[in-house]
């Protein structure tokens, strides 16, 4: 089977979303949350509680195949809880870069299927429609921001589905993508446009969501969902959202910086990317954050932890359940 070289479309899509709305600017910079609490000498992010939040699936197909499982579905949220949860520990890999396995934090968020629908009828958070649309292409039809031109995340035309309240529930499309993995919506400014709580969420290809059924090696443990909700959360990539080089960065004070990204799995035997490395450390290895295979994605840092969980406490406050 030749290899599925990863590819997230999160940040080709928000910059779209800034060439079609100046004044609606998404959050790209959220975080710089952190950076700002440093600079305010505020105390650390409150690890305490658990935030909670539901999900509610779109799988929306044109043939059988596409049309996933239920059960494939529900292995999707155990592998978000696991990988949200830091409980990848007992991975090989951690043995081999300690590094990392000392970095790696349980960011106490989990997921779990949405119970309610919008009208408070009992829903097992799965939606599912037929299009006539063979594909979707994410930067020619979903790369600007009006909701007319994602089909996938409208029923206009009978061609997708609409979100559910933006604000109380993360939508998940899972549908047939042209190219990439997936992308995400970064979290919204102050004053959002309809629009824009309209298209809220991420869209992931059927073939790279959960495990078994139609997910397909590399991408077959759930870890495109991971690495999209991280965005979604406000996270960058660990090159920062530039196009590579040293010159960007992801704002987190305990992740070095890269050049770009790292793909395939480490080599091992505590051996870094001596391509991506900058002036400043050896990259960081097996962070979800970045384009490893599914198997070599383990960990998110405390870093990454604080920033998301602040983003709970902020722009997407009304989502979080305790």
């Amino acid at each position: 089977m030749p290899r599925r070289e990863f590819f997230c479309g999160t940040d080709p899509y928000n910059e779209a979303m800034f060439s079609c709305y100046k004044k609606n600017v998404m959050l790209l910079n959220v975080p710089s949350i952190i950076a700002k609490k440093k600079k305010e000498k505020i105390t650390d992010v409150d690890f305490r509680k658990i935030y909670k939040i539901p999900i509610v699936f779109h799988i929306v197909y044109n043939k059988d195949e596409e049309n996933i499982e239920k059960t494939q579905v529900l292995k999707q949220v155990e592998s978000l809880n696991k990988d949200f949860r830091n409980k990848n520990l007992d991975n090989s890999l951690f043995s081999q870069y300690r590094r990392e396995k000392k970095l790696s934090t349980d960011t106490r968020i989990e997921f779990f299927l949405a119970e309610k629908d919008p009208k408070g009828n009992r829903t097992e958070g799965i939606t599912r429609k037929y299009t006539k649309r063979k594909s979707f292409k994410p930067f020619k039809d979903s790369g600007n921001i009006p909701l007319k031109k994602q089909p996938v995340k409208s029923s206009e035309n009978n061609i997708g589905t609409d979100a559910w309240d933006t604000t109380k529930y993360l939508n998940v499309w899972i549908c047939k993508l042209d190219q990439i993995g997936g992308y995400a919506q970064y979290p919204p400014d102050k004053h959002p446009s309809e629009d824009a709580f309209a298209t809220d969420g991420i869209v992931v290809d059927y073939t790279c969501i959960g495990k078994g059924g139609t997910a397909k090696f590399p991408h077959d443990e759930g870890r495109t969902l991971t690495h999209e909700i991280g965005h979604w959360l406000g996270l960058y990539h660990l090159w920062g959202p530039d196009e590579g080089g040293c010159y960007g960065d992801d704002e987190m004070s305990d992740i070095p910086p890269q050049r770009g990204a790292q793909v395939d799995c480490p080599k091992g035997n505590g051996e870094y990317s001596k391509d991506q490395a900058c002036e400043y450390g050896q990259p960081l290895v097996l962070n979800f954050m970045d384009y490893w295979n599914d198997c070599c994605k383990l960990m998110f840092t405390k870093c990454q932890a604080k920033a998301m969980r602040g983003c709970l406490t902020s722009s997407r406050k009304k989502l979080v359940k305790m």
